[in-house]
């Protein structure tokens, strides 16, 4: 019937607009597998939208696909996007597959576009916990500083092997019941080299072992269109595709 011809059509703008919701709205239901397969439509319909690149790669990372993320989140900045969250979770892609030198070098390069908080957690994540404390030291004598800021600093103490600054940081957002939890929790996030286990924490995902990669059909190619063309057919959606603040921000340790 209908439903065949209609998926043999080649996608168009607008179906990639309403894919992009579909996806949107799996992904914040926690539907991780139709997410997927949305954001995929979508970007099948349009692969020059930097948005619906970075929607594909949230989706990615919601299932632990740490490879076909970083690839969904580089297609995505070379199409422009330079958005905090897209960075951030480009380089916990990265991180996660075990690449910290890469995932390192992506937050500097792009430090204009990261607030102090999530610099530091970055900084610290890929092993650099000396300048990760300094930032965020600096960061907590803000008037403003929520508990995130503060636990990511506990968190850098915890890497940096600093365990009494640490607990003292903790103690300021956490029950005390709950502190030796959260104590042994940066523990194990502070083993060398226990990237996968960091990414795991800080995202609340689980990696996947044999991630096949994003499908070859949506590899981005070079781009032919103006952008201007591209931007007007498809503005009518950009902003309906989720943001870095949309979405609560990137939590120290699960929800503070």
């Amino acid at each position: 019937g209908n439903v065949a011809s209609i998926s043999s059509k080649p996608a168009t703008v607008k179906d990639g607009a309403k894919y992009a919701r579909k996806a949107e709205k799996a992904l914040a239901k926690g539907e991780v597998e139709k997410a997927i397969a949305y954001a995929e439509r979508s970007v099948a319909g349009v692969g020059s939208d930097p948005e619906t690149r970075a929607l594909l790669g949230q989706a990615y990372l919601a299932a632990g696909r740490l490879a076909s993320a970083e690839r969904s989140f580089l297609d995505a900045m070379e199409l422009g996007k330079s958005d905090v969250r897209t960075i951030l979770s480009l380089s916990l892609a990265q991180l996660g597959q075990g690449k910290a030198d890469k995932a390192k070098a992506l937050v500097i390069e792009n430090r204009q576009f990261i607030p102090a908080a999530d610099y530091g957690l970055a900084l610290a994540l890929t092993g650099d916990s000396k300048t990760a404390v300094e930032i965020l030291e600096q960061a907590i004598r803000e008037s403003n500083v929520t508990g995130r800021t503060r636990q990511n600093l506990g968190l850098a103490y915890a890497l940096d092997g600093r365990w009494k600054e640490a607990k003292l940081m903790a103690l300021q957002d956490v029950t005390p019941a709950s502190v030796n939890d959260r104590i042994m929790q940066w523990a194990q996030m502070a083993r060398p080299g226990a990237y996968g286990t960091r990414v795991a924490t800080v995202l609340d995902v689980t990696p996947v072992a044999n991630d096949p990669g994003q499908p070859v059909r949506l590899a981005l190619r070079p781009v032919q269109v103006p952008v201007s063309v591209a931007a007007t057919s498809e503005q009518d959606y950009e902003r309906e595709v989720a943001s870095f603040d949309r979405n609560s921000p990137l939590p120290a340790i699960g929800p503070a």
